[in-house]
């Protein structure tokens, strides 16, 4: 009986805890969501964020990563797009920076100009063209050095970059290009005009109609008197007019004796002598005489050369080339110490070489009239005092006659005059002098043809076409000046089918944004320009696609023509012509850069107004991102105060729960009051 009601109050016992048990549970369990909604709460209200994981807004979380990326994504967009901002300042500062390339061409320009100026001298514009140059060199160490996170900037390299496959050819992008390779064949250099004198002055040579060239004076005593008396001494004399009235008086070893002057007696071998004043004189006049001691008066007397003309020799010659063309010179005999001695002179009176003992070798000076000339001239019976005249040169009409050679192209031309005494380098240097603009001059040595004069047009191709012609006289038809062959042709490429051609060797028509430029003279059959596209590219937008393309122009030299495919300076201010044509350039070229300074300020601003446009759309993305998972703190806190009442009366009734099952138990005698 006991054990039964025993079991029985255990049963009973057993079915009151599972009451208790049931009642407690669903009170903790209520305990534990409030706790929950409390801690995610003090979560929310901790972080700002109204989702802190995916179990807090599983349907919106999608929504908000994308918009997270997408934010995320924008701020490194901007940061990019800044980035090639910068490389473009660093391009814009290269340019249009106070040091920079537009400031090196106004200078070059402002240097061009004041070649211009007619009080210059050569050498002072041989210094501005030595300032020009190393301003030319200044610009290529920019261009080459001009870079931004080690990318080259304005040497091709962010723009178009051609390579040709032959020296004979080179080429410049100078916008937007496409990378491809183009065949270029019959390639022909433009050429300057060239002409040249097929007949040279050769040097033949002789005497002249005048051998004995010593003037006349008299032919008798009728103009030279002598007092009465007989000479003391046996004596010959040469009376040597140094003007129109006064006279030297030397003796047979060519020592000076005495001066005088018409009209007036001097004193030779005790005898007066006396030369009429009644008579027309001239330097080089001279009056040979002869006085035997004992005798009166003149045992001989004559003018002119005391030589022998018809024993006179001019031999072993060996003419220069560029000598006088045509015209007389002098041999004239004289003393040199106590040697009698003769020396050439030309007929301005130079000296063109030492005295030399007769017999021996004359040598001309470099640069006289003769320029380098050697013979040997000997005669018999000369004195101090003979003069021989010797017809020089290969054209007989040129000799005394003179004359105007004019030289011209289509829109220019000058003239020069010229005689018989002139040389080949007269005639260069002449044509160098007046020809700023049309042509220029050189002498020629050549062992094929000899010493010839080449002219060259101052414009390349047919425009600078040369035309030599006589206004009087008949130096170009004596010289034979002709065309050099093959000379004054315009340059000329084929390309697909289609021939262009140019009379600078520069193409801007042939393929899309690339400058051409053929080198001068050039003969190639074939050749291959390599066009590179090396332009940037800025992604604008965060998902790729609608790309802003970075392009920079080459500015080198050559691409701005400052230098020609063969490295040469296209600037030449020595010559007005050259400085002209200088100003003409650099108007184009600052031209040129002050276009290409304005585009790349274009893509920073463009890129600038991007960076706007894309912050402007981050914000509208950041304020969805913040409506979806920003908290809002009065609602948090009141669902917070809430959730924590809640949570403490579930709490207080859990214990109560606990309590009530005990109590019951106790009453029943199931369990100790005690316990």
């Amino acid at each position: 009986m006991h054990n039964f009601q025993h079991g029985s109050a255990g049963k009973g016992a057993s079915m009151l805890t599972i009451g208790y048990n049931a009642a407690a549970q669903k009170v903790s369990n209520y305990i534990q969501r409030q706790s929950d909604a409390v801690n995610t709460s003090i979560q929310r209200l901790s972080t700002g964020l109204k989702v802190n994981s995916a179990s807090d807004d599983p349907g919106d979380i999608s929504f908000i990563n994308r918009f997270s990326a997408a934010i995320d994504s924008q701020r490194r967009l901007v940061t990019n797009i800044q980035d090639n901002i910068s490389l473009l300042q660093t391009a814009d500062y290269s340019v249009s920076g106070t040091n920079g390339i537009s400031s090196l061409l106004s200078t070059i320009r402002e240097k061009s100009l004041a070649a211009t100026n007619s009080t210059l001298t050569s050498q002072d514009k041989l210094n501005l063209q030595t300032e020009i140059e190393e301003l030319i060199d200044e610009i290529d160490r920019i261009s080459a050095s001009t870079e931004f996170n080690t990318r080259k900037l304005i040497n091709g390299d962010s723009g178009g970059k051609v390579t040709p496959s032959s020296s004979s050819i080179d080429g410049y992008a100078i916008g937007p290009v496409s990378s491809n390779t183009y065949e270029i064949t019959n390639i022909e250099g433009a050429s300057y005009h060239q002409l040249k004198n097929e007949t040279a002055s050769s040097g033949a040579h002789e005497f002249g109609s005048d051998f004995n060239y010593t003037e006349t004076v008299v032919t008798s005593s009728a103009n030279v008197s002598v007092s009465a008396g007989n000479a003391t001494s046996s004596e010959t004399y040469t009376l040597v007019f140094d003007g129109a009235s006064s006279f030297d008086v030397y003796d047979d070893s060519g020592t000076h004796i005495t001066s005088g002057s018409t009209g007036t007696a001097f004193t030779v071998s005790g005898l007066d002598v006396t030369v009429s004043a009644g008579s027309t004189y001239a330097s080089d006049y001279k009056v040979n005489f002869t006085m035997t001691s004992g005798a009166p008066g003149f045992t001989e007397i004559y003018d002119g050369n005391s030589g022998s003309s018809a024993a006179a020799t001019l031999d072993n010659t060996d003419w220069d080339a560029d000598a006088m063309m045509n015209s007389r010179f002098y041999i004239k005999y004289d003393y040199d110490g106590s040697t009698l001695s003769y020396a050439a002179f030309d007929t301005d009176d130079n000296q063109m070489g030492s005295w030399v003992s007769a017999g021996s070798t004359f040598t001309a000076y470099s640069g006289s009239k003769l320029s380098g000339s050697s013979f040997d001239f000997d005669t018999t019976g000369t004195t101090k005092g003979d003069i021989w005249e010797v017809d020089f040169g290969t054209f007989a009409s040129l000799q005394s006659a003179g004359g105007t050679l004019s030289i011209s192209t289509a829109d220019s031309g000058f003239s020069i005059g010229y005689d018989g005494d002139d040389q080949l380098s007269d005639i260069v240097s002449r044509i160098n002098e007046l020809g700023d603009g049309t042509a220029e001059a050189e002498l020629v040595e050549s062992d094929v043809d000899g010493t010839y004069i080449k002219i060259t047009s101052a414009e390349k191709g047919d425009e600078g076409r040369l035309r030599v012609y006589d206004t009087s006289g008949d130096l170009a038809s004596t010289l034979d000046i002709s065309e050099i062959e093959d000379t004054g042709n315009d340059a000329s490429i084929t390309h697909d089918g289609h021939t262009y051609t140019s009379s600078t060797g520069y193409f801007n028509n042939v393929i899309d944004n690339v400058k051409i430029e053929v080198k001068d003279e050039a003969d190639t059959e074939k050749a291959f320009l390599s066009v590179a596209d090396k332009s940037l590219v800025s992604p604008t937008n965060i998902r790729g696609g609608s790309d802003f393309t970075l392009y920079i122009s080459e500015l080198t030299p050559e691409a701005l023509g400052l230098k020609n495919v063969s490295g040469e300076y296209a600037i030449d201010v020595t010559s007005t012509s050259g400085a002209n044509d200088a100003l003409t350039l650099m108007d184009e070229t600052i031209e040129r850069v002050s276009g290409e300074s304005a585009r790349i300020g274009s893509m920073m601003n463009a890129l600038d107004h991007h960076i706007g446009y894309i912050e402007d759309t981050r914000l509208a993305y950041e304020e969805t991102y913040d409506n979806h998972t920003a908290v809002n703190y009065a609602d948090e806190l009141t669902r917070l105060t809430e959730n924590r009442l809640q949570l403490e009366s579930a709490s207080a009734m859990l214990a109560q729960a606990n309590l009530y099952p005990s109590k019951v138990m106790a009453l029943l005698g199931l369990t100790s009051t005690g316990s």
